[in-house]
């Protein structure tokens, strides 16, 4: 399996989806969303799109603020790691890297954790070594937290040796999501009526990204992000904010796609 992406266990009466908190930590490429009767939802999005790497990385802390519920959060990258946090209302947080100690024989992550990650760690500060214990702990007392029944056993058993996604959806399930039904998109982001505009999109998101990443470097000249490039970004967020309602219609995003070779 090869995901490089966050999952995301929360607590809302609005959609997930629909709340600022989570797109400006995780980004908006959303993938899946699952949702229970009592409020509770598993949102799985891909990485970040290009120009939101930049701004993500604030973590789970101010989606738990706003929902009034703890928050749990996991970033993995493929098969390599997985970086759990996890906040509570009362500004309570913890965090745990869970490394494949079989890719690196020194126990390092070759994962940058700094930047491109939305559960960043501090410049300078390393992922801490794999404390499987720990880990199982702070699962419990979140668990805890948010009303659920699990014990130590069960969450070390969905841990097993599972460093990809397995290991998240694998928790999910001890606390109850693997009966919740998916919530359906209207559309996906790269649909036939838009789909030559969303690779410009893509491709200028990129643009963004790379032009962050060269930090105090000065970009030069032929090297710029070309013209309309925060046109066709603006219109990716559009895309995102739209797909599962409350947004713009398909009709309307084809329109839109339509107009902004013309500009």
């Amino acid at each position: 399996m090869s995901y490089y992406g966050t999952i995301v266990l929360a607590r809302s009466e609005r959609l997930l989806v629909d709340l600022p908190e989570v797109g400006s930590a995780f980004g908006t490429s959303w993938q899946q969303l699952l949702r229970r009767d009592d409020g509770w939802q598993l949102l799985t999005l891909a990485a970040p799109f290009g120009h939101q790497w930049p701004t993500v990385g604030s973590g789970p802390g101010p989606a738990a603020a706003v929902t009034g519920a703890p928050v749990l959060a996991a970033w993995v990258s493929e098969s390599a790691c997985v970086q759990f946090a996890a906040a509570t209302p009362d500004g309570g947080s913890w965090s745990a890297h869970f490394p494949d100690l079989h890719l690196d024989a020194g126990g390092s992550c070759a994962y940058d954790h700094h930047r491109f990650s939305p559960l960043r760690l501090p410049a300078g500060v390393d992922p801490p070594a794999a404390d499987r214990p720990a880990l199982v702990r702070h699962l419990v007392d979140w668990g805890t937290a948010a009303g659920f029944a699990a014990d130590a056993a069960q969450l070390g058993a969905a841990l097993a040796d599972h460093t990809d996604e397995l290991a998240v959806y694998n928790v999910a399930d001890v606390f109850g999501m693997d009966e919740a039904p998916e919530v359906e998109p209207l559309f996906g982001h790269d649909e036939d009526e838009w789909w030559d505009v969303w690779q410009r999109a893509q491709h200028a998101s990129a643009w963004v990204c790379r032009d962050w990443s060269r930090g105090s470097t000065p970009m030069p000249a032929y090297d710029r992000p070309p013209p309309g490039t925060a046109e066709l970004v603006r219109f990716t967020d559009l895309v995102a904010g739209s797909m599962y309602g409350g947004g713009l219609s398909r009709q309307d995003l084809a329109a839109e796609a339509a107009r902004i070779p013309r500009r």
